[in-house]
């Protein structure tokens, strides 16, 4: 996806860069070290936003910011574009969707603007992922899923195609349409083993979703749970979190309550080691459910980490809008 540094960028909504992500940031942060141009320390910096995105959201900040404000200084055009798209990223990992959003239209801007297709496959995808996870348009999700495969197939990105082949087998379990799914997942872990892309446990997390559609809950489980373990192994704590989050609502379907706690809260303890407020609402959320009518002191203490939660996302939404962090300008 992003160019330069023979293409570091691996896109960090759902694939692990390496086996490791936090061996891959290691690696960057030797590489910033020794950079010497400027442009290229930029490319770097974006790099390891995008990383830490699903890691440490304030380690992530800081770099995108950095990469963006320098980009500006140097006339660095890509590097802005890039930079931009990274604050998309990171924003939708904290659930600030309209700051999200905000941040890949204006992303989306300067690709067009200055043919990087690549910028703005991924603006396409995220805007269309926003749109399916936030507000529910199911239909404008699928519209700009489908142009970024489009795109991306135009340019032989085979990586980012298939995570769109993915997302749009998860749009339609969502719309109900279970072969149309099962049709495009099926694509997506055909051309997962082709490409080798380290993609497998997210396609794994969405045949979850598949099978507990169908009412085949211990198929559902057992993906789902390999999702899970595999995305905690590769350091992805966002996705450690929300498979451990699904496979928690499947147990809440099968009224299994204390398996539904059990998941639910080693979602909480994921989630809040990179401050990932959205996955901490939702698990939060199953755990008061599940304590309300048995032990009403815990289940208001997983309230007030609710609600200290949706604050943060409302508080650093409002802090990042008065410093003028995502002023843009043609």
């Amino acid at each position: 996806m992003r160019r330069g540094l023979t293409i570091l960028f691996t896109f960090a909504i759902y694939l692990g860069f390496g086996q490791n992500r936090l061996k891959d940031i290691d690696i960057l942060k030797y590489a910033l070290d020794t950079a010497k141009l400027e442009s290229t320390r930029v490319i770097i910096k974006i790099n390891l936003a995008d990383l830490y995105a699903l890691v440490n959201i304030d380690s992530a900040f800081i770099y995108s910011q950095n990469a963006l404000t320098i980009s500006r200084q140097i006339s660095f055009t890509e590097g802005e574009a890039r930079a931009l798209d990274a604050l998309g990223w990171i924003f939708h990992n904290t659930s600030n969707h309209a700051l999200s959003l905000d941040m890949y239209f204006k992303s989306l801007k300067f690709a067009e603007k200055n043919n990087f297709p690549d910028v703005k496959g991924a603006g396409l995808m995220m805007t269309g992922l926003t749109y399916k996870d936030e507000y529910g348009d199911l239909n404008k999700a699928l519209n700009y899923i489908y142009g970024a495969k489009f795109l991306f197939d135009s340019i032989h990105h085979n990586r980012n195609s298939t995570v769109c082949e993915a997302l749009i087998g998860a749009i339609y379990i969502q719309k109900h349409q279970l072969d149309s799914a099962d049709f495009y997942l099926q694509l997506a872990q055909s051309h997962e083993a082709q490409y080798n892309l380290n993609y497998n446990y997210v396609i794994w997390g969405y045949f979850g979703l598949l099978n507990k559609a169908k009412g085949d809950y211990v198929k559902a489980l057992d993906y789902s749970k390999q999702a899970a373990k595999l995305a905690c192994y590769n350091g992805d704590f966002a996705n450690c979190s929300g498979f451990n989050i699904q496979v928690a609502e499947t147990y809440v379907s099968l009224n299994q309550r204390d398996s539904a706690i059990y998941y639910a809260t080693m979602a909480l303890n994921e989630s809040n080691k990179s401050k990932l407020n959205g996955y901490t609402i939702k698990a939060g959320t199953i755990l008061y459910n599940s304590y309300k009518n048995i032990d009403l002191k815990k289940a208001l203490y997983y309230k007030e980490i609710t609600s200290s939660a949706a604050d943060s996302i409302y508080k650093s939404a409002k802090s990042y809008s008065l410093n003028n962090v995502i002023d843009f300008e043609e």
